[in-house]
Order: structure tokens, then C-alpha cells, then sequence
């Protein structure tokens, strides 16, 4: 168990660094210009899933995942699905270790965080199918519910 830990912490601690880099070295582009993504977008507009991950909610996670997750899986040739299910699950992985050193239990607590995550990737991808970018306020409608319902996975009672 203490390996586990220590294993999770210092793998967070990386991605945490990565992502400090990733927005230093973004900041002194363009002459010092910040051209990253805005942390937060206007989440509450979002019209589908893909515009609340991709570009509304947490502008520097995204850019960071896609950076260095998604796009190196795409250029080896990794298919979209699979590619996008292990992006969220990193993205579980992100907010289940803070939750694991502070020594709350896998089962009770990480479980239900990564059933939240992957189940929004299935949605997000399920959503090509029918485009809810196109519906207007039902397609934010939507994404409200989306993220509304299965909210007690993520924020489990303890």
C-alpha cells in the first residue's frame, strides 16, 4: 500500500510539473502574451460534451492532456476510442490521487471517479452521432444533465 502511494504521488507530482512547464513556456510566446487556453470558458454555454472537456472547463488540463497524452497515442497510430478512453482516464487518475494521499480507500472513492470519467467519454463519444452542438440551449441542456447526474460517482459520500 505505501508503494502505491508513494508511486501515485510522485507520478502526480510529474504531471503537476508538466503542467506548470507547459503553461510557462506558453506564457513567453508571442512576446509574453498568454495564449493558452483560459481555465475557464463560459462552461455553462457549452452545447455538447465535447465543448465543455475541449475548450470550456479547464483550458490548461485540456491543453496539457492533449499535449501529452492524446496526441502522442494519435501519432502512433492508436485508434480514436481507445485514445479518448485513456485520456479520461487519466483524467480520473488526476483527481483520484490527491483523494488516495489523503488516505481515503481505492474502492470506496477512486472506483466511482473513474466509472464518472469513462462514462463521459462513452457520452462524448456517443455524441457524434447525434451532434447536440446543433440542438441550441437542449444541447446545453443537456450537458448540464450530463454532468449533473452521475456527479455523486465523482463526489462520493466518504
Amino acid at each position: 500500500d505505501m508503494y502505491l502511494r508513494c508511486g501515485a504521488a510522485g507520478m502526480h507530482l510529474i504531471f503537476a510539473l508538466w503542467t506548470v512547464y507547459h503553461m510557462e513556456s506558453w506564457r513567453f510566446k508571442l512576446g509574453g502574451m498568454l495564449i493558452t487556453n483560459p481555465f475557464f470558458d463560459c462552461p455553462w454555454l457549452s452545447l455538447s460534451l465535447r465543448d465543455f472537456w475541449s475548450g470550456r472547463w479547464n483550458g490548461l488540463t485540456h491543453s496539457t492532456l492533449k499535449l501529452c497524452v492524446y496526441s502522442p497515442l494519435k501519432k502512433l497510430g492508436l485508434p480514436h476510442v481507445p485514445v479518448v478512453m485513456f485520456v479520461f482516464l487519466v483524467t480520473a487518475y488526476i483527481h483520484i490521487v490527491p483523494v488516495l494521499l489523503a488516505g481515503f480507500g481505492f474502492r470506496e472513492i477512486a472506483v466511482p471517479m473513474i466509472v464518472y470519467f469513462e462514462l463521459h467519454a462513452v457520452l462524448l463519444l456517443c455524441e457524434g452521432l447525434v451532434h447536440p452542438e446543433q440542438w441550441g440551449v437542449v444541447g446545453t441542456a443537456w450537458v448540464g444533465l450530463a454532468l449533473l447526474l452521475p456527479s455523486p460517482l465523482l463526489f462520493a459520500p466518504v
